[in-house]
């Protein structure tokens, strides 16, 4: 749709249709984890320790990364799989 000759007419509103018809090309959809609530779980339950002033960020950031690569994990093998 965005390539199409009727978009792409110069002097025709949109007046910017550049940055759009270029920045599709460079879209990626976001992928859909198959166990999404195990992720955000962990992810909101260690930011809580940042915004509560108990943690520093970079523990926090680390600590984010152990437990969500185990769920990154699960979720190539449960897309693999079909599941």
């Amino acid at each position: 749709m965005i390539n199409s000759p009727e978009w792409q007419r110069p002097g025709e509103p949109p007046a910017h249709k550049r940055p759009t018809v270029d920045g599709a090309k460079l879209l990626v959809p976001n992928a859909k984890l198959v166990n999404w609530s195990d992720f955000n779980a962990a992810i909101q339950d260690e930011v809580s320790y940042l915004w509560r002033g108990q943690r520093r960020g970079q523990e926090v950031a680390t600590r984010i990364r152990q437990r969500t690569d185990p769920i990154l994990a699960e979720h190539q093998r449960l897309f693999k799989e079909g599941k």
